[in-house]
């Protein structure tokens, strides 16, 4: 199948969003980080509104969202009303941080959007979960979804706290956060390609030799393993809990907020890879009915 473009920046964007999203949410509940909330909540708006743009390119017509709001049995129906729901969502938080809300108001918003933070990554995962395509009926596949959107908003949280003003047991909390999410996302890009593996109806078109050597085998080692799992770890690892080299003035070297920003771009980057290669390993069964 070929890579749906539209789609695959959508659920990376979203994904990103719902990461932001879920660790302000986190932060309020905790009383943590109160100079991030803001900065994490517009990041969030940002990356959903820019997502919901990419993905309306996938429907060609924007009159077409009205004929797929009219099957909420769908998985795209469900994906595009847990966008909304969260849009809402994100946009109340972000009014109520402006407007300082009650403590009451600002933790009923913060459950409700931990809630979405966790539902909208699983509902885009979800929708692909089908049985005609081997490669892609796995529920390890939406649980992969919302470890790359954990691991996103984390390290986005982590470059935030180095360039605003966190208390030092508030930063080393998010760093170790950080380090957390990117092996949760590590384990879950393992478990689903181990579910690919083990998928019936084995076929060359989704056999797991094209990501270990074969011609997916640059896109899997060099970019969704080295870039987006390799490199977020050893980042993360170091500035939460290593000794790092130090630069002039005393500041460690890989906690400076562009060192761990390549460190987010890498991630992001190997999202898109290992979604691009689900894509690409999307063959249907069609060739065991016709």
């Amino acid at each position: 199948m070929d890579i749906q473009w539209p789609l695959l920046v959508f659920g990376v964007l979203a994904g990103l969003s719902m990461g932001c999203l879920g660790f302000v949410c986190a932060f309020i509940l905790a009383g943590k980080a109160e100079s991030l909330r803001m900065p994490g909540v517009v990041i969030a708006l940002a990356a959903i509104a820019a997502g919901g743009l990419a993905s309306a390119f996938h429907l060609g017509n924007p009159d077409r969202i009205l004929y797929i709001l009219g099957n909420l049995q769908s998985g795209i129906t469900q994906e595009l009303l847990a966008t909304a729901v969260a849009g809402v969502l994100i946009v109340a938080l972000c009014i109520a941080l402006v407007k300082k809300a009650s403590p009451a108001v600002l933790k009923t918003l913060a459950v409700l959007g931990l809630i979405a933070a966790i539902a909208l990554p699983f509902i885009t995962g979800e929708a692909y979960v089908q049985g005609a395509r081997p490669a892609w009926n796995t529920l390890f596949l939406p649980i992969m979804y919302v470890g790359a959107a954990f691991a996103m908003g984390a390290l986005t949280m982590t470059v935030l706290s180095r360039i605003k003003h966190v208390d030092d047991a508030d930063r080393t909390l998010i760093g170790r956060a950080s380090f957390v999410a990117a092996i949760m996302c590590t384990v879950t890009v393992v478990l689903y390609v181990s579910a690919v593996a083990l998928a019936p109806y084995p076929d060359p078109s989704r056999s797991i030799d094209r990501l270990l050597s074969g011609d997916l085998a640059l896109l899997f080692w060099g970019a969704a393993v080295a870039l987006g799992l390799i490199v977020p770890l050893a980042l993360t690892a170091m500035q939460a809990f290593g000794k790092q080299p130090q630069a002039k003035g005393g500041t460690a070297v890989l906690s400076r907020p562009s060192v761990l920003f390549v460190g987010l771009v890498c991630l992001v980057a190997g999202s898109v890879a290992i979604r691009s290669i689900m894509y690409l390993l999307g063959s249907s069964v069609q060739s065991f009915i016709y």
